[in-house]
């Protein structure tokens, strides 16, 4: 069996306490009135949500946001955020009106070009759809850039592609910098 790494360990236990915790595990016996978690984004918005990330942060000489593997991560961290779970929908059913209003298709299913023209308008609240009449347009986007960069950037392997070590300890810590971090 291999060594599992500190991220996917961390991912590993957040999973399985969000299971534990609603007692979502078939083997498991559920505590009276408890319910298993209901899915928080359906398919064609998780796929729209991992389809804005992927243009926000592309693929080129080094691997983007998709090639990380993050989109469960950055679903989870988005549901287990209070103030975050109900935008989330919200803002990915006004990226597929805006989509649709500009292209007459879904987000999911345009070129890179034309994604990146419903971004810059979702940015700069020059977006059309129903949905930015509750939720601006622009605090959706600035939303996920937030989560998509911050979730890549404490990528160990984004973190080396920076060159940057890790944060600073104080004295008697191991250096973050002398960790296997792969």
């Amino acid at each position: 069996m291999r060594e599992l790494t500190k991220r996917e360990f961390l991912e590993l236990s957040l999973k399985g306490a969000l299971i534990l915790t609603a007692g979502g595990l078939v083997d498991l016996p559920r505590p009276s009135g408890a319910q298993s978690i209901p899915p928080y984004l359906s398919p064609s918005e998780r796929g729209a949500l991992r389809a804005m990330a992927a243009r926000l942060i592309p693929q080129d000489s080094d691997p983007g946001f998709l090639e990380l593997e993050l989109g469960s991560l950055m679903e989870t961290m988005m549901r287990v955020t209070p103030e975050t779970r109900p935008l989330v929908p919200l803002g990915l059913k006004g990226l597929d009106e805006s989509a649709r209003a500009m292209f007459h298709k879904e987000f999911v299913g345009l070129a890179p070009a034309q994604q990146d023209e419903i971004l810059r308008a979702l940015e700069g609240g020059t977006a059309s759809g129903e949905a930015w009449k509750a939720l601006p347009s622009s605090r959706f986007f600035r939303l996920v850039r937030m989560f998509t960069v911050g979730l890549y950037y404490s990528h160990s392997t984004a973190r080396r592609m920076i060159a940057y070590p890790g944060p600073g300890q104080p004295h008697g810590y191991p250096d973050y910098a002398d960790l296997n971090w792969s």
